[in-house]
């Protein structure tokens, strides 16, 4: 069907429509796709280039990870220090925190759907609470130390509560609505730079 399989029986999206399974196995949509569609379709891309890292391993959403972990977002290679902008207005709902080798994520509510910047060194002042312009540089990819430094960009439909990470919620590890970020990237791009 096309369908992304998110790692909790009866949940899958197709697109931006996250469904579930019910018990009498009627289906139900838990997050329409007008909702989401409305607030990411003016979105831009979160790099100042166009890069294709995400749509290739080991960058792409869903690529295998050790212990059969699967790959909760896609990353966006870029230089050490280039910015990384919001993709839409928002509302940061966490404070910077420690991610992955040294470098931060930083969560933001974009209205119909939550973003999470990861492997990014989050710019000064941006705290949960904080309000966000689309465009706004919120910080600049960090050193991971190795050839390819990334923005790893993860998104949620906003439907769940709690952490986004849980490493009880195979494979992913991630919360059960995650959703696969390539085609708002990839309509993100166009938006940004074929203008």
């Amino acid at each position: 069907s096309g369908d992304t399989y998110l790692g909790k029986e009866g949940l899958s999206v197709d697109g931006i429509n996250v469904t579930k399974l019910n018990s009498d196995g009627t289906k139900s949509v838990i997050r329409p796709a007008e909702v989401m569609a409305d607030k990411s379709s003016e979105a831009r891309f979160p790099l100042g280039k166009n890069v294709i890292s995400y749509l290739k391993y080991p960058g792409e959403f869903g690529d295998s990870r050790d212990n059969n972990r699967k790959h909760a977002g896609c990353d966006l290679y870029a230089n050490v220090g280039d910015p990384v902008y919001a993709v839409s207005d928002g509302v940061a709902i966490s404070n910077p925190y420690s991610f992955y080798k040294g470098s931060s994520a930083i969560e933001i509510d974009h209205g119909g759907f939550i973003g999470r910047y990861c492997e990014i060194n989050v710019a000064d002042g941006i705290i949960n609470g904080s309000k966000i312009s689309k465009g706004q540089i919120i910080g600049t990819i960090a050193n991971l130390g190795g050839k390819n430094n990334m923005l790893h960009f993860e998104m949620y439909s906003g439907n769940e509560n709690g952490p986004l990470t849980n490493r009880n919620n195979v494979p992913f590890q991630r919360r059960y609505d995650l959703i696969d970020p390539t085609k708002y990237l990839l309509n993100w791009s166009k938006n940004t730079f074929q203008k």
